[in-house]
């Protein structure tokens, strides 16, 4: 008996042994990573140690090696070796290798495929990831990767709600308002607009605040209404501001506040809302808590109008039907009146008013024919003259895509980030922005020498990514020891906090709507600050004026927080210098005929005539010359790029180099 024992004990025994080194391996490799336990943070290290835990099938190592291949993290970063580790650890069951995995799917260009994205995606939400489950969701509510089926986007929206995530509360209060893969139910959906808006989330508290309004799901209760409009206004939600100045001016569950009114009106007009900005203008045509100004009450009509606003449009009409603000000009009003009705062919007023005003135009046109007997007769309509070709006055521009200067060395210590966001899943493309961001990489590792390793290149980023992308950056000027030169490039949509000014970038996978899903500049400024870095370069082709490139109004769902306040330019720290695109209020233009932003492309142009060797400030002069130049002659507008340096940095950045 004891010789059984004895032999069962010797089998088991090398079974413990075999599954505890990978334990081990893997914890040494998380010193490693992280820098903890008294370990210096190596990446080069980690991964020596992680690779041994994952030769035993330890699925964290898998995924730890997975994500040091994605970011480039003490290796070269490689989008093949990071699946096939993900891949290794989510076949294990890791939750968050799957997730991962699902993201590679969903977001990378030549490896997109939503459905594999969903595949990967399923099996973390069913081990109850709920960012997992609220994409999984997404991913059926809009019928990617996978049949549309709202009844399973309302499945995943719930898990993850019922583990109290906000964001998929609120979808989900929208599937029941909607009645999507649910019964329509105000009541359901009024329940979870609360649940999320007791968490913070503004439009939760906006869509609470609504129902509360106008009672849906819910008895009328101004008092209340305004409570969640205030709380969602005070975050900058655009909608909860122009119904809050609502509230003021009908004095609905507050006193009548004119002045109150006012304030939340051009809070929501600045970011672009085209309801405030209409109301705005009919609070200066009134003289109602300001003094009546015409020019300002057109001033808003149009940029309402340009937005589509048929109030506005009809607003704009009657103010050149009666002369005010404006030369009376009965056609021009008819034309407005026209946009209106266009716009809602059942817009009552609108027509009324073009029937009276083509009435008085009517009667003008039979006086003017009564004066028009003596016209000239055989005048010679063709003109034969033969036509010179004058002088150019453009002056031909070089391709920066070509003829890349090479650098005669590699220079180790550039660290770049480069974010070119062009396509946004629910707002206006960024023409160029792409090729921007792709040849700001080819002109930083051709012509200033950084090694490939040390480019962080993002084409169309999510919020993960870029917040990812900062880390790296910061975490790789740290191993520099104060040695490092440190660019930062974005290339996209811009916005500004409508409280402060303050500017934010705008990932490719939100719509603007969730601040707190947004990039603050100032963060990254303070972050560039800390740095123990030679200089923080920062190149912003971006604008924050609330147009696009193509300047259009960039439109997005209701109470999209979106560009369109004049925003205020950070204020960096440390050795930090912001080259912006424009100025505070402009938009940034794209140079069509060379597929970029006039911004980088001036940038790359000094970038090539100089091999790379240009400092700052001559780079500052060169591209503010240009861009102006050119913009006015190629469109006949205003674009003034800007250049802050901070200020222990404002004596001498001028001389600095990026090789």
């Amino acid at each position: 008996m004891k010789r059984i024992v004895f032999i069962a004990i010797f089998f088991l025994f090398p079974l413990v042994l075999n599954a505890q080194p990978g334990e081990d391996f893997y914890k040494k490799g998380n010193n490693y990573y992280f820098g903890i336990n008294g370990v210096k943070q190596d990446y080069k290290e980690a991964i020596v140690w992680y690779r041994k835990a994952a030769e035993h099938e330890q699925a964290n190592a898998q995924y730890y090696l997975g994500l040091c291949y994605e970011k480039g993290q003490g290796v070269t970063k490689n989008e093949t070796e990071a699946i096939e580790w993900y891949r290794k650890a989510a076949e294990q069951g890791h939750a968050i290798a799957q997730y991962s995995l699902g993201n590679f799917y969903r977001r990378i260009g030549s490896l997109q495929d939503y459905t594999e994205a969903v595949k990967w995606y399923l099996k973390a939400a069913e081990q109850d990831h709920a960012v997992a489950q609220i994409k999984l969701g997404f991913c059926y509510e809009e019928g990617k990767g996978v049949a549309q089926d709202y009844t399973q986007a309302v499945e995943w929206y719930r898990k993850a709600a019922e583990q109290g995530h906000d964001v998929a509360q609120f979808y989900l209060g929208n599937m029941y308002y909607k009645g999507l893969g649910v019964p329509q139910s105000y009541t359901e959906a009024l329940k979870w607009y609360q649940e999320a808006a007791e968490q913070g989330f503004a439009s939760a508290q906006y869509n609470l605040g609504t129902m509360y309004d106008i009672g849906q799901g819910v008895a009328n209760d101004y008092t209340e209404a305004v409570k969640w409009y205030r709380k969602a206004a005070e975050q900058g939600h655009a909608g909860a501001q122009n119904n809050l100045g609502v509230m003021y001016e009908k004095g609905q569950g507050v006193a009548k506040d004119y002045t109150e009114a006012i304030k939340w009106y051009r809070k929501a007009a600045e970011q672009g809302h085209a309801g405030a900005q209409n109301n705005l203008g009919v609070m200066y045509e009134k003289g109602q808590g300001v003094a009546k100004d015409y020019t300002e009450a057109i001033k808003w009509y149009r940029k309402a109008a340009e937005q589509g606003n048929k109030n506005a449009m009809r607003n704009i009409g009657l103010l050149y039907e009666n002369g005010e603000g404006v030369t009376q000009n009965y056609q021009t009003a008819k034309e407005w009146f026209q946009k209106a009705i266009n716009k809602d062919p059942n817009y009552s007023n609108a027509k009324n008013s073009l029937a009276r005003v083509e009435e008085i135009i009517s009667k003008q046109q039979k006086q003017q024919k009564k004066q028009k007997k003596d016209r000239k007769k055989n005048e010679t309509l063709t003109d034969n003259t033969p036509i010179r070709q004058t002088v150019a006055t453009t002056i031909e521009m070089p391709d920066v895509d070509k003829n890349i200067p090479h650098a005669t060395k590699k220079n180790s210590n550039l660290l770049a980030v480069i974010i070119g966001n062009e396509k946004y899943s629910k707002l206006p493309d960024v023409p160029f922005a792409e090729n921007d961001a792709k040849m700001f990489k080819e002109y930083c590792e051709k012509t200033l020498g950084a090694k490939e390793k040390n480019i962080r290149y993002l084409p169309n980023a999510g919020y993960v990514d870029i917040r990812d992308a900062v880390n790296w950056l910061k975490e790789g000027a740290n191993s520099y020891s104060g040695e490092a030169c440190v660019i930062f490039y974005y290339a996209g949509h811009g916005l500004p906090d409508p409280n402060t000014g303050s500017q934010y970038l705008l990932p490719a996978d939100v719509d603007g709507k969730y601040l707190d899903l947004t990039v603050s500049l100032q963060k990254l400024y303070d972050d560039f600050g800390k740095m123990p870095a030679r200089s923080v370069t920062v190149f912003l082709d971006a604008c924050f004026s609330g147009t696009n490139r193509d300047n259009k109004m960039v439109a997005a769902n209701s109470g999209a927080r979106l560009a369109f306040a004049k925003s205020k330019i950070g204020t960096p720290t440390g050795k930090t210098v912001i080259f912006s695109a424009t100025e505070e209020d402009q938009t940034a233009h794209p140079f069509k005929d060379r597929k970029h932003g006039f911004f980088t492309y001036f940038l790359l142009r000094k970038l090539q005539e100089s091999k790379g060797e240009a400092t700052l400030g001559e780079i500052a002069d060169y591209v503010t010359k240009n861009v102006k130049r050119a913009v006015f002659d190629e469109i006949e507008t205003s674009q003034t790029p800007s250049v802050k340096p901070s200020g222990n940095f404002a004596n001498n950045w001028r001389n600095i180099r990026l090789k």
